[in-house]
């Protein structure tokens, strides 16, 4: 008991002596995550679940009178200095995007590789603008051979301005019938002649929809319709004399040039190429030529031959390239190019589906 009472008595002692020495103790220093605690509670308070720190306000640095004050006192300035400039940063990046912020300030998506890939695509039945026209259609150094050309396309990829070298609402050259029959002539597919018949008819649609009707007589090798009974009743006697009219020969030349080369068209063609004009003739158009046929089935009485042969060498002798072929064929009612009048009918429906709304397949839920 007396050493436990003397330890007690020793102790008591050394903390009066303590407290004597110094009547202001001193506080420990506060540690690095104490002086970092005012930047980083923010970020523990969302981020952590354990309790939030205490406000920044609450750690006050004790006033010291020596060197560790004075530095704890610098890094608070530069503390408090770095502050102001990042948060003046932070508002003149701020007014800026304000200044410069669009309608809709959140970007759309990027697109797809799939979507970008069906920009790309065009529908084969998507409906196009019918005013806009192709680098071939707006091409005026094309000539006629490649706008012809132009015929035997598909109809997917056809462009009915594409073959046609007359202006919108001008009358058709019937050079223009003539040539696409004389593309007819070379295929022996039903199907590509119905391809091309229904092109042609595609084009008159898009240029001068009022020729449609004497195209189509014409291509069908008729003048009018069938209950009509309206026939030309012209035969090779007449055409021989018209011919020899029109271009300066005699009978008996023409007769020769016939048995050589069994058809009087390929005759009229040849005679029209070594034929010479001081002046070229104004073109023929369809129908010009319709109308002179029918004026040629409707002459009767006296004279009704000479004024028939008139109105044919009148026809011959405007036709150039290869138009006095299909003049002297039409006159005969023999093509020989193998179209029929079946043929030309299902043309002619094609021809109607693709123009009145789709410059393309119609989609296969509107057809059925």
């Amino acid at each position: 008991m007396a050493l436990a009472r003397a330890a007690v008595s020793k102790n008591n002692k050394q903390k009066t002596v303590n407290d004597r020495a110094s009547p202001n103790p001193t506080p420990p220093l506060p540690s690095f995550f104490h002086l970092l605690a005012p930047s980083l509670s923010p970020l523990l308070r969302f981020s952590s679940p354990l309790k939030p720190l205490p406000k920044p306000s609450i750690f006050k640095f004790p006033s010291f009178s020596s060197s560790t004050s004075l530095s704890m006192s610098r890094l608070s300035d530069s503390a408090a200095r770095a502050g102001a400039f990042k948060n003046e940063k932070q508002k003149t990046l701020d007014d800026g995007a304000t200044t410069n912020r669009s309608p809709n300030p959140t970007p759309p998506p990027l697109p797809s590789f799939f979507h970008l890939m069906l920009r790309q695509e065009t529908s084969p039945y998507k409906d196009t603008n019918p005013t806009a026209q192709t680098k071939e259609e707006e091409d005026p150094s094309l000539s006629v051979d490649d706008r012809i050309a132009a015929l035997g396309k598909k109809p997917i990829d056809f462009k009915p301005h594409s073959a046609a070298f007359w202006k919108d609402g001008e009358p058709v050259p019937f050079l223009f019938l003539a040539r696409a029959l004389d593309l007819i002539a070379g295929e022996s597919c039903r199907i590509v002649i119905t391809e091309i018949l229904c092109n042609v008819f595609r084009t008159v649609m898009a240029t001068t929809p009022q020729d449609l009707t004497a195209t189509v007589y014409l291509s069908a090798n008729r003048i009018a319709p069938s209950h009509d009974g309206v026939e030309l009743g012209i035969g090779d006697a007449m055409l021989i004399k018209a011919l020899g009219e029109a271009y300066g020969r005699n009978e008996k030349q023409i007769k020769n040039q016939l048995k050589g080369l069994g058809d009087l068209g390929l005759v009229a063609k040849g005679c029209c190429s070594s034929q010479s004009l001081l002046c070229r003739p104004s073109p023929l158009t369809i129908v010009k030529v319709l109308d002179t046929f029918r004026i040629i089935a409707k002459e009767t009485g006296e004279d009704s031959q000479d004024k028939k042969r008139n109105h044919i060498k009148g026809l011959l002798v405007e036709a150039i390239d290869c138009e006095p072929l299909y003049l002297i064929r039409l006159l005969q009612s023999k093509m020989r190019i193998g179209s029929a009048q079946q043929t030309v009918l299902v043309a002619l429906g094609q021809a109607s589906v693709y123009s009145e709304k789709y410059s393309n397949t119609p989609p296969l839920e509107e057809v059925s």
